[in-house]
């Protein structure tokens, strides 16, 4: 099947490992009774367990990359993965802590869920730089989805009690999902993604043949519009031209450079 997503980023912490849990647990605190009294439309964990940014991460640290390699997989970790890989290439997109051993940790944890000889992983910090036309980022923090979608990817808000999903997360219990709901989610997402990414492809190629057909006439047609019409940027078809077309924008500017000037 042609896909117009060309990319799938997966986040590990909050999507396929549970990292809240013994992140809660090392304060002395019940995960359960902490969800339970979750704010809404509240990410920072050091907020609702009411400490300071380095108070929650020092006994975090202090177990060095043990806390990482041994957060306990969602149930459906591997039905999200296979079901992402048999969609799209597939990359495991995951930010560390400050501590240095938190990679290690990481690389050990996919190695120890995924199999050892699992290496589709980038980690670092930095997420939106792997944003471009066609990339879709699963991720549980709805800032981090609005600054891929703002630097040309496409992202889908994985239901989590600490984000804008909050309501349909909880619809079956914090972390008790099903195993095949959360990737029955993130499909249905995907889907409208790319029928999204394949109806506007359509829209521009039509776009791009009709123009063509008025170049080679000899129609003369104002720059601005030509600009308007082809520059990444430019034209409003609910997402930027080169997201539209797939990357396709080479085409476009070998059209600008013919067409009829006035």
């Amino acid at each position: 099947m042609n896909r117009q997503i060309n990319r799938i980023f997966l986040d590990l912490d909050g999507v396929l490992a549970d990292w809240l849990s013994p992140a809660v647990r090392a304060h002395g605190r019940d995960p359960d009774e902490v969800l339970a009294a979750w704010p809404a439309s509240t990410y920072d964990l050091a907020e609702v367990l009411g400490v300071s940014t380095n108070a929650l991460w020092k006994p975090i640290h202090a177990q060095g990359a043990a806390f990482w390699e041994q957060l306990e997989p969602y149930p459906w970790v591997h039905d999200m993965v296979r079901g992402c890989q048999e969609f799209a290439p597939t990359t495991i997109l995951t930010s560390p802590s400050l501590d240095p051993m938190a990679a290690a940790g990481k690389v050990a944890w996919m190695q120890r869920v995924l199999g050892r000889d699992f290496r589709d992983f980038l980690i670092g910090p930095d997420k939106p730089s792997c944003a471009r036309p066609g990339a879709v980022l699963i991720d549980d923090r709805d800032s981090g989805c609005e600054a891929f979608i703002a630097a040309g990817g496409h992202a889908v808000v994985f239901p989590q009690p600490w984000n804008s999903l909050r309501s349909l997360a909880l619809a079956t219990g914090p972390r008790t999902i099903s195993a095949d709901g959360p990737w029955g989610f993130v499909l249905h997402e995907l889907h409208a993604i790319d029928k999204t990414l394949s109806e506007s492809a359509g829209l521009v190629s039509t776009w791009l043949r009709d123009l063509a057909e008025a170049i080679d006439s000899g129609e003369v047609i104002d720059d601005d519009v030509a600009q308007a019409l082809f520059r990444a940027d430019g034209y409003n078809i609910g997402c930027p031209l080169s997201e539209a077309m797939n990357g396709g924008s080479d085409r476009a500017e070998a059209l600008l450079e013919r067409w009829p000037k006035p």
